[in-house]
C-alpha cells in the first residue's frame, strides 16, 4: 500500500509538472527562440486581407505628401431585427364584413419580427493599434510549431476555419489559414503550406473588430503640452496664439502672438484638443457651412483643420491628417466656434 501511494504521489506530480509547462504563461519574445512564420519587412508588406463571415477588412499602406500612413476598408456583415408591418385598421364608418365561422378557423397568429443580414462598409485612417498591427507582420513571429502527426484536423479548427489573412508583399501574397482558438489564452492555430503555428492572438483580434480597435479619432497628433503655435481663422479675421515656456509646464501659457497671457485662449486650446471624430462617412455630405479653420503647429508636424456644420446641426472637418472628411464630436466643435469668436472680438485687429 505504501509503494502505491508513492508511486500515486509521483504520477500526480508528473501530471502537474505537465498541466504546468503547457499552461504557463509564454515567455516574452526577447527571452524565447523566435519561430518566424512568414518572413517580410515593413518596406515589403503591401497589404493585408482578413475575412470571415461577419467581418473583411484590408489594412494598406499609402503615402502622400504628410507622409505614409495605414488606411483600412471594412465590409461588416451585421444583423438587424426588422419589425413586422401594423395589421392595417378597418376605415372610419365601415366595418369588416360578416361571414359564418369556418369550422377549425383560428386567428391568424401575430407576425414576428424578422432578423435580416445587412452588409455595412467603412473606410477611415488606422490609429497605432493598427500600425501595432502591421508591424507584427514584420516579420510574423509564432509562438511555436506544433507536430500534428495524425492529430484530427477539426480538433484545431481547420475543417471549418474561422478564417483567412491573406499578407500581401511586393514578392507576392500568402494565405494563412486560421482555425480554432486555444481555451483560456484565446491565441490561435494557424496552417501555411501544410505546416501548423500557435500564434498569438494579438495578431488577428485587432481585425475583428476594426470599427472600434483600427479607426484614428484624432485631427492631429499634437498633444497640448507639444503645440507651439495655433492659428485660427473666422469671419475673415485670422489671429495666432503662442504657448509661451512650453516646455515648462507650471509656467506655460497661451497669448496672442506679441500679446498677453489671455484666459479665451486657453479655454480655446483646451476645446480644440477636445475635437475627436465620431466617424468617417462612406456618402457624400452636402450642404456644408464653412465656420473656421485651424492651423496647430507643434513637435509632430503642422495640421491643418477646416471645420463646418451641416443643416441637420452636425459638425464636419477635413484634415490633412485624417485624408477625408470626417464627422466631430458636436459639443467641442461649437465651443470652439463661440471661443473663437469671442477671442477674435476679444483682440484688436
Amino acid at each position: 500500500m505504501r509503494q502505491i501511494a508513492v508511486l500515486s504521489g509521483l504520477l500526480a506530480v508528473a501530471l502537474g509538472a505537465s498541466y504546468i509547462t503547457w499552461t504557463a504563461e509564454e515567455v516574452s519574445e526577447a527571452d524565447a527562440e523566435k519561430i518566424v512564420l512568414l518572413q517580410a519587412d515593413e518596406a515589403s508588406l503591401v497589404k493585408l486581407v482578413w475575412k470571415t463571415d461577419s467581418v473583411d477588412a484590408v489594412v494598406q499602406r499609402k503615402s502622400d505628401t504628410q507622409g505614409d500612413y495605414l488606411w483600412v476598408d471594412v465590409s461588416s456583415q451585421v444583423e438587424k431585427v426588422v419589425e413586422p408591418e401594423p395589421a392595417t385598421d378597418t376605415p372610419e364608418g365601415e366595418t369588416p364584413e360578416e361571414g359564418p365561422a369556418l369550422e377549425g378557423a383560428e386567428d391568424e397568429p401575430e407576425a414576428e419580427p424578422e432578423v435580416v443580414v445587412e452588409t455595412q462598409r467603412g473606410a477611415f485612417k488606422g490609429n497605432k493599434s493598427a500600425d501595432s498591427v502591421w508591424e507584427r507582420f514584420a516579420p510574423l513571429y509564432a509562438i511555436r510549431e506544433l507536430d500534428l502527426g495524425g492529430a484530427d484536423p477539426s480538433v484545431f479548427g481547420f475543417d471549418k476555419p474561422y478564417g483567412t489573412l491573406e499578407v500581401h508583399r511586393k514578392s507576392g501574397p500568402v494565405t494563412l489559414v486560421v482555425g480554432a482558438e486555444t481555451y483560456g489564452a484565446r491565441d490561435r492555430y494557424v496552417k501555411l503550406d501544410g505546416r501548423v503555428y500557435l500564434v498569438d492572438d494579438k495578431v488577428f483580434g485587432p481585425l475583428d473588430k476594426p470599427e472600434s480597435g483600427l479607426i484614428d479619432r484624432l485631427l492631429q497628433p499634437n498633444l497640448e503640452r507639444e503645440m507651439t503655435t495655433v492659428t485660427v481663422a473666422a469671419d475673415g479675421r485670422e489671429i495666432t496664439l503662442v504657448q509661451e515656456n512650453k516646455d515648462d509646464a507650471a509656467a506655460a501659457y497661451w497669448a496672442p502672438k506679441g500679446g498677453e497671457e489671455l484666459g479665451t485662449a486657453a479655454t480655446l486650446v483646451g476645446n480644440l484638443t477636445r475635437l475627436r471624430v465620431s466617424f468617417y462617412p462612406v456618402e457624400e455630405i452636402a450642404g456644408l457651412t464653412p465656420k473656421y479653420t485651424v492651423r496647430i503647429a507643434g513637435d509632430n508636424g503642422t495640421h491643418t483643420i477646416a471645420v463646418s456644420e451641416a443643416a441637420d446641426g452636425n459638425w464636419y472637418a477635413q484634415s490633412d491628417y485624417n485624408r477625408a472628411l470626417v464627422q466631430v464630436v458636436s459639443d467641442p466643435a461649437k465651443s470652439a466656434f463661440a471661443d473663437i469668436n469671442a477671442l477674435l472680438e476679444e483682440v484688436p485687429e
